[in-house]
């Protein structure tokens, strides 16, 4: 094994023996700004956090997939799918509570069907951030509440989050 594959062995393992994969489900409404219309959504996470008991970092991943679709004066809009990565840093309380807040970057996909045999696929990457509040309840199971700003939308989550 030569010199810098050893390097990078160490530079990817090394973090790995510091932190804890969590997965996490959530429900999610989304707003859409200039769509005027409310999107719901059942969402999945999941992350890796690094850090101390009070202060942690974590990369995360969510995929979000349309439970409902609202009207609006173009038709019918749905939310095919969303995909949005974020960096979250979350201070913990000695309570249990915590504090958290994440930029993010995410690909929307929407549907607009106007019942005329059209529609419209509209493919969106939004920047955004998110603040949020949770409490747990043991070492591997918590809950949560996001709020989120994107560039076009804002969302509400509700979740819970699991570690093993």
């Amino acid at each position: 094994m030569n010199k810098a594959t050893l390097f990078l062995l160490c530079l990817i393992s090394s973090p790995l023996a510091f932190g804890e994969i969590f997965y996490g489900l959530g429900f999610t409404r989304l707003n859409l700004d200039e769509r005027g219309v409310r999107v719901d959504a059942f969402s999945g996470v999941i992350g890796y956090e690094y850090g101390k008991r009070n202060f942690t970092l974590s990369p995360q991943f969510r995929y979000l997939k349309h439970k409902k679709t609202d009207f609006d004066y173009n038709g019918r809009t749905t939310l095919d799918n969303a995909f949005i990565f974020s960096l979250k840093a979350q201070y913990t309380f000695n309570n249990g509570t915590y504090i958290y807040t994440s930029p993010s970057v995410g690909r929307f996909s929407y549907i607009t069907d106007t019942g005329y045999y059209m529609s419209d696929a509209d493919d969106e990457f939004e920047a955004g951030l998110n603040i949020g509040v949770g409490y747990e309840f043991s070492e591997y199971f918590s809950t949560e509440l996001t709020l989120e700003e994107f560039k076009k939308s804002e969302a509400i989550t509700a979740g819970v989050k699991f570690r093993f």
